[in-house]
């Protein structure tokens, strides 16, 4: 609600053609956070692409996303699971050029996109789709479809590390497992702490996320029987 929220206001606030591809062209590993060392570590595209997805309720998903691959193509399915509306094209267009940039990143190759499809009527705007995605792009289908090349999920990816990997995946795991416990405030703090692993926050600062004294956030920890040094 709140990414929605924040999406809402972006358009209103800054209302010009492509405002989603042009923030997609800015998008960057290290704003995913272990999450993006996660893919940045991984074998591979292909595996890259499988953890990113798998964990990708850790960005606030706004689309459902599977990867189908047949013998000569992948594709990247999105599907909407919420009503979002009339930002249906800025949250594609922002996803899809997002996927680019990561891309890029990963690789220091563009992706090479054989077709690509959006689930809304074509925009004034669309000259821009074609300028950033450089592919054959078509409007009003039932579910938004990237295709590539199905070699490119071979790729190896030179930043890969068996076991940083390993470390990533595992905190990623753990933030989704504590974003599922019943409670909520030690597990919010430990979402915190391995998002910010090496460099901890202080009690003071962790009871300013909070809106209260460290006085009180310690008080309301020992109710849940835990404290900062325990976390």
């Amino acid at each position: 609600a709140d990414k929605l929220a924040l999406f809402s206001a972006a358009n209103q606030s800054f209302p010009h053609d492509g405002l989603g591809l042009w923030l997609g062209e800015h998008a960057s590993l290290s704003h995913f956070g272990v999450l993006g060392y996660a893919l940045s570590t991984s074998q591979n595209v292909g595996e890259a692409i499988k953890s990113g997805f798998k964990y990708l309720r850790l960005n606030g998903p706004i689309f459902s996303v599977k990867l189908i691959v047949d013998a000569d193509h992948a594709v990247i399915q999105i599907e909407n699971t919420l009503e979002v509306g009339d930002l249906l094209p800025f949250c594609n267009e922002y996803f899809l050029s997002s996927i680019l940039s990561l891309f890029q990143e990963l690789t220091g190759d563009a992706l090479a996109i054989k077709a690509l499809s959006f689930p809304y009527a074509e925009p004034s705007y669309a000259k821009l789709y074609d300028e950033r995605f450089q592919c054959p792009v078509t409007f009003g289908h039932t579910a938004c479809e990237l295709r590539f090349d199905a070699s490119v999920l071979s790729q190896t990816l030179t930043t890969h590390d068996a076991a940083t990997l390993k470390r990533y995946l595992t905190s990623c795991q753990s933030i989704v497992e504590t974003l599922d416990s019943e409670h909520l405030l030690t597990n919010q703090i430990k979402t915190i702490f391995y998002q910010t692993a090496g460099n901890f926050p202080n009690i003071e600062q962790l009871a300013e996320e909070f809106g209260c004294s460290s006085r009180t956030l310690r008080r309301e920890l020992v109710t849940h029987n835990s404290s900062y040094q325990m976390l």
